[in-house]
């Protein structure tokens, strides 16, 4: 389909471009559009690998959550239990649905991840629960495109 996504955001770039150039431009504005073009620039080059991001995210996260479960309060354990079932049925669930779709999965998923944080047992096996959760979550931060110019996301979700 054209214009490409990446077509549109070069020539968004270059009409930013153009009212940079112009001298009346006060310093603040300046600012400003330079501020605008950097993370045009980050979203150009992260646009490819928010979707494999994503989908690795959402099923990493719920892998995460399941194992978890059995040490949540009942309540907490049925939510987790109802938001990770899909994941486990159906491994390739959501490589069909939109961005939006799985960014609102995504968030529902950390609002769970959050929540377990702080439900589990203050005992060895909570904190072990705790443990696998931030280790999960800083390999999501090394794998985020929206936050690293290089991010590391495992091979088996880019196939």
């Amino acid at each position: 389909m054209r214009p490409t996504v990446d077509e549109q955001l070069a020539g968004i770039d270059r009409l930013l471009q153009l009212v940079a150039a112009d001298p009346r431009l006060s310093a603040e504005s300046g600012s400003l559009l330079r501020d605008a073009r950097r993370q045009l620039d980050r979203l150009r080059s992260s646009i490819e690998l928010r979707l494999p991001f994503l989908l690795w995210d959402n099923a990493a996260s719920a892998a995460v959550l399941a194992g978890v479960a059995p040490l949540l309060p009942p309540e907490l354990a049925d939510e987790v239990v109802a938001a990770t079932a899909r994941s486990e049925a159906d491994p390739t669930a959501g490589r069909s649905e939109t961005e939006a779709d799985l960014a609102r999965r995504n968030d529902r998923l950390r609002d769970l991840l959050s929540a377990a944080i702080t439900a589990l047992p203050d005992d060895e096996a909570g904190t072990a629960a705790r443990a696998a959760i931030i280790d999960h979550l800083r390999a999501r931060v090394d794998a985020n495109p929206a936050l690293n110019r290089d991010p590391v996301i495992p091979e088996e979700t880019l196939s």
